[in-house]
């Protein structure tokens, strides 16, 4: 499975937070949606203590607490409604479906730039707008 860097069009945010390692091919809302939960899995992952990096998240974002790494980009973007609705709110046209075949070099230099704690932060300066 080759995977692609894809950041959405017409959104007004950071690349950071909002770009996705995604398989080729049509992306619609939902499969942009699983695939930046997947991203922010695997950066939870990537911490020393995921657990602790899971639990700091939640408390952060003002979520219920989700000490499972594994569960962590399904609680901070898949059920974060505050979250789904500031990045609706940041869309200029509707960029789904979209058509990407090949990376995109600003989202995969985004992606390797970005680490949870990272991440997490822009998730939560755009929850407070």
């Amino acid at each position: 499975m080759t995977l692609i860097a894809f950041t959405p069009n017409d959104f007004m945010a950071d690349a950071e937070l909002i770009s996705v390692w995604i398989e080729p091919g049509i992306i619609d809302e939902r499969r942009w949606i699983n695939a930046l939960a997947a991203r922010v899995t695997r950066l939870a992952l990537a911490e020393n203590d995921p657990v602790e990096a899971s639990i700091y998240a939640c408390k952060t974002l003002g979520l219920h607490i989700q000490e499972n790494p594994h569960q962590i980009g399904e609680a901070l973007v898949t059920h974060n409604l505050e979250l789904r609705a500031q990045l609706n709110c940041l869309i200029q046209n509707d960029p789904f479906p979209a058509t990407a075949i090949n990376s995109d070099e600003n989202a995969r230099q985004a992606m390797e730039e970005t680490d949870f704690d990272r991440w997490v932060e822009l998730a939560w300066t755009y929850c407070q707008h």
